[in-house]
């Protein structure tokens, strides 16, 4: 009997997990914790803690303007009253004796009625004395003339001033009649002016003063008064406030009573009641407490999951290119996808430089069979040379053939050292230099068939193929071309090559070439059209020393030269 298959397995259905809070967009994550950390409580304790501060300091800027208007109304009717007595005085006759010493005797006695004056005169129109008080110094006329103003008092016009030849600047009111000219000058000095207003409800914060254009008359309070700002810009009873360097508060306030007097009254403000420093330190608290706890959130959830993945991009681009990020738990899913499109950058720009690296080394393989191939070409088109020479039907022909076969030699060597150049510096222009003079050492000669001995100087330089062939063509033109000017015996040729602050200069140096310049633009030389022509290459000039008998270029090396 068949056995019954076994019923497959009850397949289980996905149930999706909770969403756990670590997986929450960063957003909803600090938004979360900024609405447990503020309560709407602290709301409405901001809003009433402000408002009782501000309650607190509009009282203090009460409490001066109250003491403005109160002194300016004491000072302004005290001055109202001398002045209607000066008006008084001034309306009397003095033509004789007797009334001018009536006169004298009335200035006593408004002296003695306002404790305030010290002295008073009366002047004539010419200036003159007529009557005085007597029992304290005179006031005097000032030195210069009194800015009388009307007012709109009619025929006793007044002025106010400050008595100029008074070593005190003391206060003098003055009065004059227009009709008559004369004039009456009564002195307040400084410390009578004090006397003036006794306030006996000023207390150690209060600070009051009486000022003359800006110069001090009289104080009152605590001498102790702050630098203030500047008031003359301050209209009459605006209050404002200023802090002090060392954190004081302070409220002033001006009121102008008229011929330049101006009272100033200034108040520290009070330090705040411990309930009202608790009002205002409880909503800070909090904010202070919500920031602390919004920066941890931040610091938990942002701050040290990109400190991770910095060090990561450090790593990776210090070389460590195996570097990941997909094993790290981060707690936010903006942070994870972050670190998973590094993991994928990663991966496509190591599978992008490995593909590099593959083109590049067969790039370089092919280049170098380029050169390769070039340089086994040429040595063939140099032996062709050398076997059509042979055959040449005069010594001319022949010597044609010799230097076109050092020509072709010259550039054969250019492409042998191309293809030596595993690491792409360029061609050695040493090794190059001492193969080209190794081999026109040996097919070079003098005239009448001496030798030529050739002395190779040159630092370890790396240059470019196009710097490489119009050098190796001047060292095989400026060698050939010493060798036939010079004129009999052995000869001696320098070639060397020097760098300096990242210019090098080629120097080819033989006793043939002092004197006049045979490859100059435009000379006779059969080498030199093809020796300024390579100097025209390298876009440098072909400098000549009539007394070393040299010929110096320069150019520019590609690379720094290694250690030798």
């Amino acid at each position: 009997m068949a056995s019954i298959p076994p019923p497959p397995p009850a397949r289980r259905l996905a149930v999706p997990r909770p969403l756990r809070v670590r997986a929450w967009p960063l957003s909803a994550q600090v938004m979360l914790a900024l609405a447990i950390a503020l309560l709407p409580l602290g709301v409405l304790a901001v809003v009433a803690a402000t408002e009782n501060y501000n309650n607190v300091r509009a009282s203090e800027a009460e409490l001066v303007s109250s003491r403005l208007t109160a002194f300016t109304r004491t000072v302004q009717g005290r001055l109202d009253e001398d002045f209607a007595l000066l008006r008084a005085e001034i309306m009397s006759e003095i033509d004789t004796p007797d009334k001018r010493a009536e006169c004298a005797r009335r200035l006593a006695r408004l002296a003695e009625l306002d404790p305030a004056i010290d002295s008073i005169v009366r002047l004539d129109a010419n200036g003159s004395l007529t009557c005085a008080s007597v029992g304290a110094p005179l006031a005097r006329a000032p030195s210069v003339g009194v800015d009388w103003y009307d007012g709109g008092r009619g025929r006793l016009p007044r002025a106010t001033l400050i008595d100029e030849l008074s070593p005190g600047h003391d206060l003098v009111l003055a009065v004059r009649d227009p009709l008559t000219g004369h004039s009456i000058f009564a002195r307040i000095s400084r410390e009578s002016l004090r006397g003036i207003f006794t306030p006996a409800d000023l207390g150690a914060e209060d600070h009051v003063r009486l000022l003359r254009d800006g110069s001090l008359l009289a104080a009152w309070g605590s001498p102790g008064l702050p630098a203030l700002p500047d008031i003359a810009a301050l209209k009459g009873g605006e209050v404002e406030r200023f802090l002090t360097g060392d954190g004081r508060d302070w409220h002033y306030g001006v009121q102008d009573i008229g011929n330049g007097l101006r009272v100033l009254a200034v108040r520290e403000a009070t330090a705040l009641s411990v309930p009202q420093v608790v009002n205002v330190a409880l909503p800070i608290l909090m904010w202070l407490g919500a920031v602390g706890i919004g920066w941890l959130a931040i610091r938990w959830l942002v701050v040290v999951p990109l400190a991770k993945i910095r060090t990561s991009l450090d790593r990776y681009a210090a070389g460590d290119i195996g570097v990941r990020l997909g094993d790290s738990r981060f707690r936010t899913q903006e942070v994870r996808e972050l670190g998973d499109a590094f993991d994928r950058m990663a991966d496509q720009i190591s599978r992008h430089e490995d593909d590099l690296r593959a083109g590049l080394a067969t790039q370089k393989k092919l280049t170098r069979e380029v050169h390769h191939r070039v340089k086994n070409n040429l040595q063939i088109v140099s032996s062709l040379l050398s076997l059509q020479s042979r055959d040449a039907g005069s010594p001319e022909v022949a010597y044609a053939y010799a230097t076109i076969q050092k020509r072709v030699n010259a550039l054969a060597l250019v492409h042998r050292w191309l293809y030596d150049d595993e690491a792409m510096r360029g061609v050695d222009l040493r090794s190059l230099a001492q193969d080209l003079c190794a081999g026109l050492e040996q097919s070079v000669t003098v005239i009448d068939g001496s030798t030529v001995a050739i002395v190779t100087d040159v630092d370890r330089l790396y240059v470019g193929q196009d710097t490489a062939v119009p050098l190796a063509f001047l060292i095989t033109e400026l060698v050939t071309a010493a060798a036939r000017l010079a004129e009999s015996g052995n000869l001696a040729i320098r070639v060397g090559a020097k760098s300096v602050d990242g210019r090098a200069t080629l120097t080819v140096q033989a006793p043939s070439f002092r004197g006049e310049d045979q490859f100059a633009v435009g000379g006779n030389d059969p080498s030199a059209r093809i020796i300024q022509g390579m100097a025209r290459q390298m876009r440098s000039k072909l400098a000549h020393n009539a007394d070393a008998g040299s010929y110096a270029i320069d150019f520019p090396p590609t690379a720094p030269a290694p250690i030798a």
